[in-house]
């Protein structure tokens, strides 16, 4: 997630009444932050809300295993703004 998503995501949140809100907010608080330690149980808790069965983390890619997936996976403008805020 590039930080302009991750910001617009936070004021959505934090703007109006969501169910678990409570669970939401903190999580999307950290990455706001910059702090994605917890990245993979914090993806497993958002998965599990929404009732997911396919998908659970099991852990957290390396810096080089990241830039890989997002070289591969993302279009070209969001890799520029991935590329130029992970310098």
């Amino acid at each position: 997630m590039i930080q302009e998503h991750i910001d617009i995501i936070y004021e959505i949140i934090d703007a109006n009444d969501y169910p678990r809100k409570d669970v939401l907010l903190p999580i999307v608080s950290r990455w706001k932050d910059g702090d994605f330690s917890r990245v993979d149980k914090d993806h497993n808790t958002i998965w599990k809300l929404q009732g997911g069965t396919i998908g659970k983390a099991y852990g957290i890619m390396s810096e080089e295993e990241e830039r890989w997936f997002v070289i591969k996976n993302f279009k070209e403008d969001v890799l520029t703004v991935w590329l130029e805020e992970n310098k």
